[in-house]
């Protein structure tokens, strides 16, 4: 096997912060337009890499020398931002047909498919918080933020069942094969949490606490973190879950290298290439420098993932996009 083959050994090593053979590489998410340049696909009725059939992503993860493939285990009261404003609405939509069954079945599709190759499994999860605010109404975000005054138990009731639901997921995909999961839970923007921290701890700990423990208990595989935003004042509550790995560290507004540094014993990172910045508008070589210095300053332990600061979004060129992958073999290597 070499260097370009996919390998979740490689990946799971990473996500301990050993050292494998060389550094992986991991997206949860590229969009269609950059499917469609670094596949030769048609762009028409593309979705994005992680909605697709898993068939379909074992072909990309080939292509981008990537190390696992996704399946979505996450759970939404509803499929509509913005549209429960009420406790009627929030009953309906608490009592409509769960379909756990499908969601399982999805990860087993994932698993079985790629048998037979070296590749893992993800199983990307959902946090109660950032589902919540985009969910409640009229205005995501801002009407949850009102709501935090006008009428807090309602998002408590609103966050608790989303933490059930995800919860019962995770026991009923207990052996079915999944090799690490990624929990998305955007906590902060550019300037830090999205609320002030003690209300954070008493709406959200306790909830994600829960999901972190359903996985330890019954999938007992390593936890990504994904958190947008400038992370420093909630990284305290990583290290109390004892998440695995932190993902993607926005590039603007977290120093890597810093957190390498006051917590590489605790995780392991994921992502840095920016998004807004060097893989949007740079160069191939200024791309590729900056791989070189991420691996020598934050994998030199084994513990990082190249990856970018969020997903790969239809603003990246397709040869920034191919700069970043082959660097990370060409400079990965240990």
């Amino acid at each position: 096997m070499s260097l370009y083959d996919g390998d979740k050994a490689r990946l799971l090593a990473a996500y301990a912060r050993k050292k494998h053979d060389r550094v992986p590489n991991l997206e949860i998410s590229i969009d269609p337009g950059v499917l469609s340049r670094i596949m030769n696909w048609e762009e028409e009725g593309l979705v994005r890499s992680d909605m697709m059939p898993p068939e379909k992503q074992i072909e990309i993860a080939k292509r981008t020398y990537q190390d696992a493939i996704i399946c979505n285990a996450q759970f939404w009261l509803t499929k509509k931002e913005g549209s429960i404003s009420t406790r009627e609405e929030l009953e309906l939509a608490a009592a409509a047909p769960f379909h756990l069954d499908a969601i399982v079945k999805n990860a087993k599709d994932t698993v079985n498919a790629v048998s037979g190759t070296n590749l893992g499994v993800g199983a990307m999860l959902a946090g109660p918080f950032f589902t919540s605010y985009w969910l409640m109404g009229p205005i995501p975000i801002q009407s949850y933020m009102y709501m935090l005054y006008d009428d807090i138990d309602f998002v408590k009731e609103f966050m608790a069942i989303q933490t059930k639901r995800q919860v019962e997921i995770i026991m009923a995909l207990e052996g079915v094969g999944i090799d690490f999961v990624e929990i998305a839970e955007d906590l902060c923007d550019n300037s830090g949490p999205l609320i002030r921290l003690e209300l954070l701890e008493e709406l959200w700990y306790d909830n994600m606490e829960q999901i972190v423990k359903a996985i330890k208990n019954y999938l007992k595989v390593p936890i990504q973190f994904h958190c947008c935003g400038k992370i420093d004042k909630v990284v305290q509550y990583f290290t109390k879950l004892e998440v695995d790995v932190l993902t993607p560290i926005q590039t603007s507004v977290n120093d890597i290298v810093q957190l390498k540094k006051d917590y590489g014993k605790q995780f392991s990172f994921a992502g840095n290439l920016s998004i807004d910045g060097v893989l949007a508008f740079g160069t191939p070589d200024e791309v590729r420098k900056q791989v070189k210095y991420l691996i020598e300053n934050v994998g030199y332990d084994g513990g990082y993932v190249v990856a970018s600061s969020h997903s790969v979004v239809d603003a990246i060129p397709a040869e920034n996009y191919f700069a970043m992958i082959e660097a990370a073999v060409e400079y990965g290597a240990y």
